[in-house]
């Protein structure tokens, strides 16, 4: 099937024109869960307009569900597209289903849409008809191939926004009304939804209230890496609910293991001025791009969700330098440790394995878009060759679906490593 909308491509040699802050994945419709909704075997679609096809909230979700999910076999496939046409909105997403969703056979879709929708100026009611009528549309055809749904609202801009005559202030208004349509067909036709305008106004109300106040932009039109790890997150929480990736619990004091989450610890020893033990993890945090790291920040539920913990009580006061198999992580007070850290955006061994789980991760979504351009969407290909074009078109995607494994493998044997807890003295 093809249709009149041509995306504008995205990759090195082209530069992508996307919306601020589309309306993605905030997951508030699980909020406790002890496994994910998804399981080995499922494929989940993001389907959505320019943010998704940046390819980087995207990329966070496939991490995490590597690095948290050992073992456990999901595909992910990026279905987001923008262009001059109807690509990037409802009614074009509802032109290209059959080609770029349906044809993926997959169990879970990630609906994105609303930002364009909405149309960058004030609220008129024949635009949000048409948004919810396409979107309403896309949820039932879904259904009926019994495919499960996210709907994510749209998302919101920062204070300083200027277009078409409406400020940042305004348009929220507008987008509000666009979630709140979006929250009613969800509960309508009894899909997941997950909404995310309030996550964006939070995260982007926190940066703007410091002096000087905090842009999470990458330019005026797209949202910097950080928006799209609080994305991935909260699409995590609709996945998989609110549980750490894993944790630790050590009184110092009677040198014993209190508590241990998704990890099994060993040889506690205490001295006077250390504390050593032996932990061995079975997961670990997504990583993140380290220009998105600043969404602990910014938003604290990125600390629940993707917490690799650690906390140690009854040390003595003052400072204490904290090392993982050879490698220094931070120097933290013994208050601190007390408390409990979240040690995901800090170095350590765990972010060796969460790199090579990226670079899959990338090297999967680059592959993906290279086989949607060169190889499912031939316009120019004669008919007469489209038989070689779908052979080569399955081909290529066995090839994919094979490096999925290998991706959900990487951290499935994570070593035994050491862990130090050293006072440091004036």
């Amino acid at each position: 099937m093809r249709i009149t909308c041509q995306p504008e491509r995205s990759d090195g040699s082209r530069r992508f024109r996307g919306w601020i802050l589309t309306g993605l994945l905030l997951g508030c419709w699980q909020s406790v869960t002890a496994e994910p909704l998804l399981h080995s075997g499922d494929r989940l679609v993001f389907f959505g307009d320019a943010i998704t096809q940046q390819r980087i909230y995207t990329r966070y979700v496939m991490n995490a569900f590597a690095g948290q999910w050992p073992g456990m076999v999901v595909s992910f496939r990026n279905a987001g597209l923008t262009g001059d046409g109807e690509c990037d909105r409802t009614p074009g997403g509802l032109k290209r289903l059959e080609r770029d969703v349906l044809s993926l056979q997959p169990t879970w879709v990630c609906v994105a849409f609303g930002m364009n929708d909405a149309g960058f100026q004030a609220f008129d009611q024949h635009r949000y008809d048409d948004f919810l009528a396409g979107l309403g549309a896309i949820v039932k055809e879904l259904k009926h191939h019994q495919i499960q749904v996210v709907l994510m609202t749209p998302g919101c801009v920062e204070p300083g926004f200027q277009r078409n005559g409406i400020d940042g202030r305004a348009y929220n208004a507008v987008l509000r009304r666009y979630a709140d349509g979006v929250k009613q067909l969800a509960a309508e036709e009894n899909v997941a939804v997950a909404d995310v305008h309030d996550l964006l106004c939070e995260i982007i109300g926190n940066a703007f209230v410091e002096k000087p106040p905090v842009s999470l932009s990458a330019n005026p039109v797209q949202p910097a890496p950080v928006l799209h790890a609080a994305l991935a997150f909260a699409l995590m929480r609709t996945l998989q609910g609110e549980m750490p990736v894993a944790d630790a619990v050590i009184d110092a004091r009677e040198g014993r293991l209190v508590r241990a989450t998704r990890c099994d610890v060993a040889a506690v020893t205490v001295q006077s001025n250390a504390i050593s033990f032996v932990r061995t993890d079975k997961a670990i945090p997504a990583w993140l791009d380290p220009e998105a790291r600043t969404v602990y920040r910014y938003l604290p539920l990125a600390n629940s969700l993707n917490r690799y913990g650690l906390t140690v009580t009854g040390l003595a006061d003052g400072n204490w330098q904290l090392t993982v198999a050879g490698t220094t992580v931070a120097v933290f007070s013994a208050a601190e440790l007390a408390a409990g850290v979240n040690l995901a955006a800090l170095p350590g061994p765990w972010q060796t394995l969460g790199a090579k789980i990226n670079e899959q991760s990338a090297a999967a979504e680059a592959f993906y878009s290279h086989i949607w351009w060169d190889v499912k969407t031939m316009w120019w290909l004669p008919l007469e060759a489209d038989a070689e074009r779908q052979r080569l078109l399955e081909r290529v995607l066995e090839v994919l679906s094979e490096r999925d494994t290998t991706r959900s493998r990487v951290a499935i044997d994570i070593p035994a490593w050491k862990w130090i807890l050293t006072k440091i003295t004036k």
